[in-house]
């Protein structure tokens, strides 16, 4: 098998599964597990890998100014990230909102995928670009330092230009009555035209956050289709998410 494929495939396995084996690669490929070294090495070199005992980890990579040492709860975002993977479709339009999570779910994209993307984030777009096949739409606007991140009326107005068949959605906090809460005043009105644009909203966050409250409601839960969290979730917590008609997904069960 020819290098550049090895890696494709190799890359596209972090991806999904968050790490490799060498041992799994060099049968998968039939080379020697050198080979599959040299091939891990240049994942490193390249920031898509970092080295872990017998094989590789998918990197976190940069996050406007984060790394995987900042992100916080970082495993419990990675499991949420696969788990969203799963309702993107080939051939779909689908945005992905700005924020560590959007991100981590961007990274996961097979390079196989044939989607329209959407972003506000930088780091997003940055990232789903590499893919042969995604075609990718930045949404400009003020840029906020630190998420690298467009908002504001600019940003407003140009995603009205736009109808996407999914969009995956980052708040702050899930209030105890499945308010969505973003930690901005400038955010709020385009998480509100995200809403607006997408024919499928999935809500995208980690247990910390649920049965909170943040600066600025902008939404309800039962105006998305799926929300999405890890088994941190609390029995109460569920329970009163499930009672307002949002379908919850436990990422790492």
């Amino acid at each position: 098998m020819l290098k550049e494929k090895r890696l494709l495939q190799t890359l596209d396995m972090l991806r999904e599964n968050g790490e490799v084996e060498i041992s799994h690669l060099s049968r998968l490929f039939d080379v020697t597990e050198m080979t599959v070294r040299r091939d891990i090495e240049q994942l490193v070199r390249a920031g898509k890998a970092v080295r872990s005992h017998g094989g590789a980890m998918l990197a976190a990579g940069p996050i406007g100014i984060q790394t995987s040492q900042t992100v916080v709860n970082l495993e419990s975002k990675l499991a949420i990230a696969r788990k969203a993977l799963a309702f993107i479709k080939q051939g779909t339009t689908v945005f992905f909102d700005s924020g560590s999570t959007g991100y981590l779910l961007a990274q996961c994209v097979p390079a196989s995928a044939h989607i329209t993307a959407i972003s506000n984030g930088i780091a997003i777009v940055t990232e789903l670009v590499t893919r042969s096949f995604v075609s990718v739409i930045m949404i400009g606007g003020e840029l906020k330092a630190g998420s690298l991140a467009c908002r504001g009326p600019a940003a407003e107005d140009a995603l009205d230009r736009f109808r996407v068949d999914l969009a995956f959605l980052n708040v702050s906090a899930v209030g105890k009555h499945g308010e969505l809460f973003t930690g901005s005043v400038a955010e709020a009105g385009f998480k509100r035209k995200i809403l607006a644009a997408a024919q499928r909203c999935v809500v995208l966050a980690d247990s910390s956050k649920i049965g909170k409250q943040s600066l600025c409601r902008f939404a309800d839960a039962r105006e998305t289709q799926a929300l999405i969290t890890d088994d941190g979730l609390g029995a109460q917590q569920l329970e009163m998410l499930e009672q307002i008609g949002t379908s919850v997904i436990i990422a790492n069960r």
